[in-house]
Parts: C-alpha cells; sequence; structure tokens
C-alpha cells in the first residue's frame, strides 16, 4: 500500500455513498493527496459503472480475446488466446497467446478417473505496483524519490476441476470462458472444448441490426394505390424498435395498428394532389400523386423503392 493520507479506496466508496461526483480544489489552501486521489477515482468509477451496467462482461463479437483452445497432444494443459476482455467494467488484455501452465502460481490440472466438466474462467482484480516493480515510478532522473503508486488490471485464468467457478474474492471478480469436457481414464490427445465467453456486438453494429428496412421491392406495401383515410400495410423489419413514424412523401402517416417487427398498418393522409394546367374555361380535376413511404425510428431510416400512388 503507498503512503496515503487516507485509504484512497474508502475515500471513493465515502464519496461514491454520498453521491459526489467531482473535486473543485479551492485556492490558496494545502494540495492534500487525497483530494487528488479522488479526483481522477470519481472519475474512473463513473466510466466502470457504466461500462459494467450499460454494456456488461464479454469479448467482441467475433474476436479470439482469452478464447480457450486445445494444445495438439496435450491431455491437460490448453491455450489462453490473446486479445482483449471487459469484466466488471475493466479491461483486460493478454498480449500474445500463452498456455495454462504458462502463467505462474497456478495450480497443475489433473486427468479424474472418471468423466468430469471443468469449468475455465477469468479472475480479475486490480492490483498495486510501486517503485519496486516499476523503477521508473523512483524518479530517478530529477527528485530521486517515489511520488506515487500505480494500480493497473491483473488477470489469471483458472480452472474449477468438476465444479462451477465459485464465489469471487473481496476485490476479485470473474467472467466464465469455456467448459472442458475430459474423458475418465483415458488420455484423450484433444480436449473437448465448449466456448462460453460472452460475446458483446458493438454498438454501430446493433443500430444496424435495429434500424428499420422494408420488405423486397414488390411486397413493401399494399395496396399500392389509395385515397387519403385508406389503409395500407407496410412490411419490412425492426419496425416496432424506437418509436416508428411513417411518410407519404413529406407528410406524416397516422398509425392505426400496433407495429410488429415485421409489419404495421397506416393511414394514408392527406398529401398535395397534382394540380394539372387549365385547359380552356374549365380546371382539371387533380391527378394520382406517386410518391414513395418512409419508414422512421431512433435507430434509422428507409426508404421504400416502390411507388405509392395517393388517388385523387
Amino acid at each position: 500500500m503507498g503512503n496515503f493520507s487516507k485509504d484512497p479506496d474508502d475515500m471513493l466508496a465515502d464519496g461514491l455513498f454520498k453521491g459526489y461526483v467531482r473535486v473543485l480544489i479551492e485556492q490558496g489552501v494545502p494540495v492534500l493527496d487525497r483530494d487528488l486521489n479522488l479526483m481522477q477515482d470519481l472519475i474512473w468509477a463513473a466510466a466502470r459503472s457504466i461500462a459494467a451496467r450499460y454494456i456488461g462482461d464479454g469479448v467482441a463479437a467475433g474476436s479470439e480475446g482469452f478464447a480457450i483452445l486445445p494444445i495438439s497432444g496435450q491431455t491437460k494443459d490448453f491455450r489462453i488466446l490473446a486479445g482483449f476482455a471487459l469484466v466488471n467494467g475493466i479491461e483486460v488484455f493478454n498480449p500474445k497467446a500463452i498456455t495454462y501452465t504458462e502463467q505462474p502460481g497456478v495450480p497443475a490440472l489433473t486427468i479424474p478417473p472418471k468423466d468430469r466438466t471443468d469449468t475455465v474462467y477469468l479472475d480479475v482484480s486490480l492490483a498495486e505496483v510501486d517503485g519496486t516493480q516499476d523503477p521508473g515510478l523512483l524518479n530517478g532522473g530529477d527528485v530521486g524519490l517515489q511520488t506515487s503508486v500505480r494500480r493497473k488490471a491483473a488477470w489469471v485464468v483458472r480452472v474449477a476441476e468438476g465444479a462451477a467457478a465459485p464465489r469471487p474474492l473481496t476485490g476479485h471478480t470473474h467472467f466464465i470462458l469455456a467448459e472442458i469436457f475430459r474423458r475418465g481414464g483415458e488420455v484423450p490427445t484433444t480436449l473437448s472444448i465448449k466456448d462460453l465467453r460472452r460475446q458483446i456486438i458493438p454498438l454501430g453494429e446493433v443500430t444496424r441490426k435495429l434500424s428499420p428496412a422494408f420488405a423486397e421491392s414488390g411486397n413493401q406495401f399494399t395496396p399500392i394505390l389509395g385515397r387519403a383515410g385508406a389503409q395500407v400495410t407496410l412490411r419490412g423489419r425492426n419496425l416496432n424498435h424506437g418509436g416508428l413514424e411513417v411518410y407519404f412523401g413529406t407528410t406524416i402517416a397516422e398509425i392505426i395498428s400496433r407495429p410488429t417487427d415485421i409489419d404495421v398498418v397506416v393511414k394514408v393522409p392527406v398529401v398535395p394532389l397534382i394540380d394539372p394546367p387549365p385547359i380552356g374555361e374549365f380546371d382539371p380535376p387533380p391527378l394520382p400523386s406517386p410518391l414513395r413511404i418512409k419508414v422512421e425510428t431512433s435507430f434509422g431510416t428507409d426508404l421504400s423503392d416502390d411507388i405509392f400512388t395517393v388517388m385523387p
């Protein structure tokens, strides 16, 4: 533990309990380490809370981060692939693929006498680093003494043999990586591994997947013409996400059915019709008005390929 006037963890817990979100340093007063530490800790805690609460634990969809793979010819050991994982709001990084046994201090794995399913999990915590571990913190180029310490995300891949992952110790959190099925009494050349890493879809991809869209041309709506007040059924996908609005041209339409994922019924609005030029002393009746239909939600918009004709 670094040399602090008050434990930064206790100061942060107290600040969060009291609802503090900022630290404002006054002029003409002593500068205290606990104020400076709390200043950055509140920012860090807020970012971590947002990530943990609204994103959750996982790896980027399709990534290899912390994937567990067998090693050819090995009966016990397995590989841990390089990459990132987000665990309780803390991002951890494995810079290169390693094996389980290359991790310092982990228990040896065993071959069971009968069939067994092991749980592989990531154990994440925060570790304090001082000048004995990082000489750069001793400031040898100027003041020649340690003025601060660091905290970093620490991780180790562990195995619960024949059991679920245990309850995390205080200050630790767990993320399930895989299950390994081991055949009892045999010496298999490969392990049977089931990947259990939760996949986190990037926000942009989520938005794209939830964006509304019309069905294929020719089946986007029925009927394809009608007067103001007529009912029209629109077809597509994601029509019930994000507050649907429908426009005939630039005129908003009334939605008269509860939107589902694939369809919705709307009422043709009153739209400007096409006035033909006068013929002699007579004004011909308005002409039908062809236009496209637009669907819009908070996730995006789509414009129909097919044309709807508003009849006079």
